[in-house]
């Protein structure tokens, strides 16, 4: 009797069998196996990366990749959370070409700090695309967006955008057509964009620490000032103060 054992292996949603002439067989999140599907059929193959490779600050690039399995054709790339997870990147959904097991993909760096990626770690999951796969499901907000311009378009209505928003200067490469859009998407989101004084506010979710260490505060005299530039200074503060851009504050620095 030959002994057989048998691994699931959770990253790439396959049982493996050892000392076994069966192939991998693909399962679902509830463990059960899926009818009629197999490797051969491209289910969940694991993606991994070709040669280690360094993503610069805030940039993208573009990675060589390889399948265990030498196909040759388009598959889907479905990015894997574990590696997103484990190196602080984005790698997003999307159709890419195998030829012979080999391809490329992106893979995107928002940090301010260099990331150093090893070979042969696990990027994604490749599976075959069938005619009835839906590629992308537009959201609520973006199918709300598009209603809106068709019915803008239709009707050549431009009483529901902002005026100030339409006395923005757009370049002359853009047809009609193109700045409606773009007037569309700004009226969208009219709330964060300033055009007096009087509109500029604060960001609620974003707070800035400095880190001064030991350092003692600086302490320094004010500069000399005249009566009007004296008057201009409190007037700004004050303006500044009621508007809520800034707060009092009791601290030495």
């Amino acid at each position: 009797m030959k002994n057989h054992s048998v691994l699931i292996d959770t990253e790439s949603d396959l049982i493996r069998f050892s000392g076994s002439a069966k192939k991998p067989v693909c399962i679902d999140r509830a463990g059960e196996s899926v009818e009629n599907s197999t490797v051969d059929e491209y289910c969940n193959l694991p993606i991994r990366i070709s040669n280690s490779v360094e993503v610069k600050p805030l940039s993208m690039c573009k990675i060589q990749v390889n399948l265990d399995k030498k196909v040759s054709e388009e598959l889907v790339l479905s990015g894997s959370e574990k590696f997103v997870n484990k190196y602080n990147v984005s790698i997003g959904n999307s159709i890419f070409s195998i030829n012979k097991g080999l391809g490329s993909t992106f893979v995107l760096n928002p940090f301010s700090k260099p990331v150093k990626i090893r070979r042969g770690e696990i990027v994604g999951f490749a599976n075959k695309i069938s005619d009835e796969d839906t590629l992308l499901e537009m959201s609520d907000e973006k199918v709300s967006l598009s209603k809106t311009l068709c019915t803008l378009e239709k009707s050549n209505d431009l009483s529901k955008i902002d005026p100030k928003i339409l006395s923005l200067k757009v370049g002359d490469q853009l047809n009609n057509e193109e700045k409606l859009k773009l007037y569309v998407l700004l009226n969208k989101y009219r709330e964060v964009f300033a055009f007096s004084d009087e509109e500029i506010g604060c960001h609620p979710s974003v707070e800035c620490h400095l880190d001064t260490g030991n350092s003692n505060p600086v302490r320094q005299g004010p500069y000399r000032v005249s009566n009007f530039e004296r008057r201009e200074i409190s007037r700004q503060v004050n303006d500044y103060l009621r508007r809520g851009i800034i707060v009092e504050s009791c601290s030495p620095y």
